[in-house]
């Protein structure tokens, strides 16, 4: 359902509001006509009206999506102003607030749960107030935190992460990987064994094919020691190209 704010700003109802009917919309405090809702350009605006919207909701709000919504925009406000952008770029469009909030169910197609499966193949579950289903991309940085993953490479080439990950034998790395020309990125985990650029593997639940080499990436690293072997399904990956090399075999 699309989001409706009332037309007059002095109304005491003046909120963010769900209708049943997007061509009737009404304030059900004063009767006025509302219109669609549209964000603030500003960050600390958008959660504000946001907190709005938790505080007095459709009874539809979960007090697990409330908590969620608070804790991913309280870490995000001390975050990198990429995810700053990026969360008011996602709450602009009519689909996207109401799946953040929980006011809508979020997608949960094996294409589109690439967080939630790499973080439980990883061994670290997604924390128990994070909806299940696709996850944006400036959730990320929280739901990374929460979960004791740590941010080391931003929007990198792989010639560039390839720098941070060679000097970390034995380690394991959840990977949001951006491929060229795509606007969805796609998570993935990449375990480095004792010779980062020797011993290195992808593991896909979707087992892709792309070729990585001009993605763009943000990295998280784990404390924990990679397992050995990799999380499966896994397969050779070469650090050095940012490809999978195509002569191995998914191992499962």
């Amino acid at each position: 359902m699309p989001l409706y704010s009332c037309i007059d700003k002095k109304c005491d109802d003046y909120s963010i509001r769900e209708f049943n009917n997007d061509t009737l919309a009404w304030c059900p405090r004063c009767g006025k006509k509302a219109s669609p809702y549209k964000p603030p350009a500003l960050f600390t605006n958008a959660v504000k009206e946001i907190e709005i919207l938790l505080n007095n909701p459709p009874r539809t709000i979960s007090m697990t999506h409330k908590t969620h919504a608070r804790s991913v925009m309280q870490y995000l406000s001390r975050c990198d102003q990429y995810f700053k952008d990026d969360f008011l770029d996602e709450i602009k469009k009519p689909t996207e607030l109401p799946k953040f909030v929980g006011l809508s169910t979020r997608p949960n197609g094996l294409s589109v749960v690439c967080v939630d499966n790499a973080l439980t193949s990883a061994g670290t579950p997604r924390p128990a107030t994070c909806p299940a289903g696709e996850k944006f991309t400036f959730e990320l940085p929280y739901l990374m935190n929460a979960c004791g993953w740590t941010l080391v490479n931003h929007l990198n080439i792989h010639t560039q992460l390839l720098k941070t990950m060679s000097v970390h034998p034995n380690s394991i790395y959840l990977v949001d990987v951006k491929a060229p020309g795509n606007p969805i990125s796609h998570m993935v985990i990449i375990t480095t064994g004792a010779n980062p650029t020797a011993d290195c593997w992808i593991t896909d639940k979707q087992k892709l094919n792309t070729d990585y080499s001009n993605a763009t990436y943000l990295a998280w690293r784990s404390n924990n020691a990679a397992p050995s072997p990799p999380p499966k399904p896994y397969r050779a990956f070469d650090l050095s190209q940012g490809k999978q090399q195509a002569h191995s075999e998914w191992a499962e």
